[in-house]
């Protein structure tokens, strides 16, 4: 397809909304190292709508003769899962669509390895994404990569199943907490960091490891409890929701309100393993919040067994806090 022909194409997009075509079956790479980036998606195959508003912003040209970038480049599919009133907008402000199109590319020519091995970029927005590894598949965002290195003469494209989202404010990856906030699965667990004055701590300078629950995670219990699903043995084992020790009073609310959620979907003599890794919560804390959970939901807890760290965490005799893994294994039998 021509420039020229694209020019046309543009406009008649803007006429009747945005137009997609489907994407090819293929997920291989592919390489057109004599063409710029430009022909290289008109070469590749289903990104019309893409190509179509970068003409429309007047970025064709730049994307064409400058560089080397690194396109996200949503597929036409991609574009076709944005609501209606998104589309109608971003057609009536073409600042905006030009932010959110340079929100989706990236100085340098970047492979998907090199991305996965800083896991952040920043775009020419100024704004950075977030790249990572999921179950063996590769995430901008949450945009999903279905096609990757497809090189150009001056850059390469990964082609994304999801329009990224520029940021509403201005986001610094430099904690854990940052990262969080961008990937945007963790909306539950930030809450309960937050209410729990966690964030701050996770905030600070590391380096932290954090085993963080996704918002499915979470859900997946309420939901299990909707559907009345119940089983006859439940596991929890949150992060750490004790960081501090005036956080006390907030994480302990936490630890009832999860083992609570635990309890809804057990039958009614089951066996509960609840575990903690805050340093700040003693054993007998831990089962407060249990007997806690148990009592609202008019339920009798009984302890069978009490676990703790292996002999590759020593305890030191003078510092409790060093006794921070722990496990309780409890029965919970309605009254």
């Amino acid at each position: 397809m021509s420039r020229t022909s694209l020019r046309t194409a543009a406009t008649a997009l803007i006429a009747v909304g945005l137009a997609v075509v489907a994407p090819p079956a293929a997920d291989a790479r592919r390489a057109f190292p004599q063409s710029d980036l430009v022909e290289t998606l008109e070469r590749a195959g289903g990104f019309t709508t893409l190509l179509a508003l970068l003409d429309e912003t007047e970025l064709t040209e730049t994307v064409a003769g400058g560089g080397p970038f690194t396109i996200l480049a949503p597929t036409d599919d991609a574009f076709e899962k944005l609501p209606q009133e998104t589309v109608d907008f971003l057609l009536a402000n073409p600042d905006v669509l030009t932010d959110v199109l340079l929100y989706h590319v990236v100085e340098g020519s970047r492979s998907i390895r090199s991305l996965l091995r800083s896991n952040t970029a920043e775009t020419l927005l100024r704004e950075p994404v977030l790249v990572t590894l999921q179950h063996r598949e590769i995430f901008v965002n949450q945009s999903r990569v279905v096609r990757r290195d497809i090189r150009a003469e001056n850059g390469v494209v990964h082609a994304i199943d999801t329009v990224l989202t520029p940021p509403e404010e201005p986001v610094e990856i430099s904690s854990i907490i940052d990262v969080l906030r961008l990937d945007g699965r963790f909306g539950t667990l930030l809450s309960v960091l937050e209410a729990t004055g966690l964030d701050a701590a996770l905030a600070g300078p590391g380096p932290l490891t954090l085993f963080a629950p996704t918002d499915d995670a979470f859900d997946a219990l309420a939901t299990l409890h909707a559907a009345g699903e119940k089983f006859d043995v439940v596991v929890v084992d949150p992060p750490a929701f004790i960081k501090r020790r005036r956080d006390f009073p907030k994480g302990q609310a936490a630890y009832r309100k999860l083992n609570q959620l635990a309890m809804q979907v057990m039958s009614s003599d089951a066996i509960l393993v609840s575990c903690s890794c805050s340093h700040h919560l003693a054993t007998e804390d831990l089962f407060g919040a249990i007997q806690q959970a148990s009592r609202h939901l008019n339920r009798f807890a009984q302890i069978i067994e009490i676990g703790g760290q292996a002999p590759d965490h020593p305890i030191h005799g003078a510092i409790p806090e060093t006794r921070y893994l722990k496990s309780i294994v409890s029965r919970i039998v309605h009254d």
